[in-house]
């Protein structure tokens, strides 16, 4: 895809665009981040809409986009360490095609489970791969899953504060920049309303342009004045506090953007194994419906958790032959690794 490789060869966001310019497409920015090939609205004759980089994916929204750029060795980890979507299995499928894309959701199952037991029960129980593999913890798919669903919940706690707090800064900002809009309209009318006063201008004397020009400058100065005084009796700060406010919550949220991306980009994998678990041909199919499967999995894992050690963080986690584990799970999911 040509986002990407322009993500690659570029060093700021802006060499970003350029270089997709220089690619024949035009680029939109504002609320969202859009693409158009130029080429090709020229060659089919036609004018084409432009394509919202978001709608293939979070990966390619703005401040995704961003971050890949600005932080290329940690995306290339948080990607590689994505679980693969399992395959649906369609009525459709030759014999081959379902024994293929069979064996592709087992591996896909297999790989899950050693995220889970690396991610979550390694992580907070102490309980490794090893350990695992080697059956001296056994946990059936259910309690797999439920121990997932704590964690899902867990992190999705984690990016929507993280989200509350980019928008909280958000807030302050823009009431922040209010204020010096205002305070610099307030300048700029200042000589108009003290011409008017200094004249003792009889608005009922005016008409047309004048009259109309009085309204607005007079409501324009009124709505400034209001918007200073209501900042600063809200802060008790001066005007050029409040500026090197504006400044340290500049940098402030940029800070916590490039947090929120990494987190929600981190989070992307829950969502995928959440899907998994719950899809027509994922693990959990052995249950009539998703919510069936969901309400076992909390309930088996709410009563296994109970005979888990205590959280302990730093117990490391094992190298150990990729075999072991497959071993393992195969006894699960049948002999097809």
């Amino acid at each position: 895809m040509e986002i990407d490789h322009s993500v690659s060869m570029t060093s700021t966001f802006e060499d970003f665009i350029a270089d997709m310019n220089r690619k024949g497409y035009e680029v939109k920015q504002g609320k969202h981040l859009a693409f158009r090939n130029s080429k090709t609205a020229i060659e089919c004759d036609k004018q084409l809409r432009f394509i919202r980089s978001e709608s293939i994916g979070y990966d390619y929204s703005e401040e995704a986009l961003r971050f890949r750029i600005e932080h290329k060795e940690e995306y290339k980890n948080i990607s590689e360490a994505k679980i693969k979507s399992v395959m649906n299995v369609g009525k459709s499928d030759n014999a081959n095609l379902k024994s293929w894309k069979n064996a592709q959701n087992v591996s896909i199952r297999t790989a899950t489970t050693l995220w889970v037991v690396k991610n979550i029960l390694a992580e907070n129980y102490g309980i490794s791969i090893k350990d695992y593999a080697e059956s001296k913890v056994k946990f059936n798919e259910a309690e797999l899953f439920g121990a997932f669903l704590e964690s899902y919940k867990t992190q999705k706690e984690i990016v929507e504060k993280k989200a509350a707090e980019v928008a909280a800064v958000d807030t302050e900002i823009a009431e922040i920049s209010k204020y010096k809009r205002a305070v610099a309209a307030y300048w700029k009318l200042k000589p108009t309303i003290e011409k008017y006063k200094a004249e003792n201008t009889d608005v009922h004397s005016l008409s047309g342009a004048e009259l109309k020009a009085y309204k607005s400058n007079t409501q324009k100065w009124e709505y400034a004045l209001k918007v200073m005084n209501e900042t600063k009796e809200k802060y008790s700060l001066s005007t050029s506090e409040l500026n090197s406010r504006l400044d340290k919550l500049t940098a402030r949220k940029a800070e916590l953007q490039t947090d929120l991306v990494r987190l929600k980009l981190q989070f992307e994998n829950y969502e995928i194994i959440k899907t998994n678990y719950l899809s027509k041909d994922g693990y959990g199919f052995l249950f009539d419906t998703p919510e069936r499967f969901t309400e076992i999995a909390q309930a088996a894992w709410n009563s296994h958790k109970r005979s888990l050690p205590p959280a302990n963080r730093s117990t490391a986690d094992k190298e150990i032959s990729v075999e072991e584990p497959k071993k393992h799970i195969s006894r699960f999911y049948g002999n097809s690794l």
